[in-house]
């Protein structure tokens, strides 16, 4: 079994690996947009900017197939989805193939890889949610790729992708013979079992508000922050109060002793459920009948403090758990911080200019 191949699928569930830098990569996107509506350089403007037959969109016809992913260099396709896959093929032409060396029934595609393989085989990497269709069986390339649609494929369609100058990579063929089909069924096993990751390596400290409105956690070397659970005391409030009382307790985060916070959340929106306390697992954050969890992997090199603070009238009572992982001091140096902000606002006010400037500046805040 290659090193690239297992490299490759562990990027799938690695909490680490989202904090590293990307390295000579560009990520991006192929989708079925309306592409009516067209940049104009002379104006500075778009023509035809509400276009919005989405679905309808592709980049060209070749012989009587629609050409909808055309990329030079290696690369990796991450995801597929489309909301209405049926049975015309999907044909993927690998580093400059004349033919199509793969090629599925569009619908089949996600619901079964292989002829070998089980319709089933697949419940977490290839998941049907909210009545559109994903597969997230990684597709590898070397030299270029070109992913077409034959007659009658279906509507709507998404493929993302990265593009690198210098990983090595395994093959299309390597993942989807029997070992990389055994790695991805390890994967899907974990996704499935994805959830709070609490153990007994964890550390806990109790919070009670009603003594104080301020509580602190502070770590003094490099490391990362793993793990992050909260136990509370919500039961004993009406649904309406516990959707106040997440708002009103609000958690803060510095990295490496800096004066503006990394992140600064209330805490029912931090774990990833707003308004009120609504059960969930995934593999980043969650609730449980038992607590809220983060599996984020958040690290630091000079220290970190986290602030609990408590606006509200009730008597919350907070069980918090982590888990610190040590760094060396000159890889967490490398590694990026951890960011969530809560925002809210009234932009109605401004014309739709300044409001796309407005959000541009926005969206570039968040991923700073």
């Amino acid at each position: 079994m290659s090193k690239e191949l297992t490299d490759l699928i562990s990027r799938l569930t690695s909490m680490k690996h989202l904090a590293q830098p990307p390295k000579n990569e560009r990520a991006g996107t192929f989708s079925s947009y309306d592409r009516s509506s067209v940049y104009q350089p002379e104006t500075d403007c778009y023509q035809n900017w509400g276009a919005n037959e989405d679905g309808t969109g592709i980049i060209r016809t070749e012989n009587e197939e629609e050409v909808v992913v055309e990329l030079s260099g290696s690369g990796v396709i991450w995801r597929v989805w489309s909301a209405k896959p049926e049975k015309g093929a999907i044909n993927f032409y690998f580093d400059g193939e004349t033919e199509a060396s793969y090629f599925r029934p569009f619908k089949q595609f996600f619901e079964q890889l292989t002829d070998d393989v089980s319709p089933a085989g697949f419940p977490s990497l290839a998941p049907k949610l909210s009545g559109g269709y994903n597969s997230y069986i990684p597709i590898p390339f070397h030299d270029g790729i070109k992913i077409t649609f034959s007659k009658d494929w279906g509507m709507y369609y998404h493929f993302t992708y990265t593009l690198f100058e210098d990983k090595k990579l395994p093959t299309f063929a390597e993942v989807i013979f029997k070992e990389g089909l055994c790695l991805l069924a390890e994967v899907d096993r974990q996704l499935y079992a994805a959830g709070d990751s609490y153990d007994a390596r964890c550390e806990t400290i109790s919070v009670n508000f009603k003594e104080n409105t301020r509580q602190k956690l502070k770590f003094t070397q490099a490391g990362a922050l793993a793990y992050l659970g909260i136990e509370t005391n919500l039961e004993n409030f009406s649904s309406e109060k516990q959707k106040r009382i997440l708002r009103e307790a609000v958690l803060t985060i510095y990295w490496n002793c800096e004066k503006e916070p990394a992140v600064s959340v209330p805490l029912g929106d931090f774990f990833g459920s707003a308004p009120g306390y609504n059960l969930f697992q995934s593999m980043a954050v969650g609730m449980t009948s038992k607590r809220m969890y983060a599996n984020w992997f958040m690290p630091f090199s000079e220290g970190a403090l986290l602030e609990f603070t408590y606006e509200g009238k009730e008597n919350l009572e907070l069980k918090v758990s982590y888990r610190l992982e040590t760094l060396p001091k000159e890889e967490a140096d490398q590694l990026l911080r951890f960011h969530a902000k809560w925002h809210q606002g009234d932009f109605k006010q401004l014309d739709r200019k300044r409001f796309v400037e407005v959000a541009i500046v926005f969206l570039i805040g968040q991923f700073y």
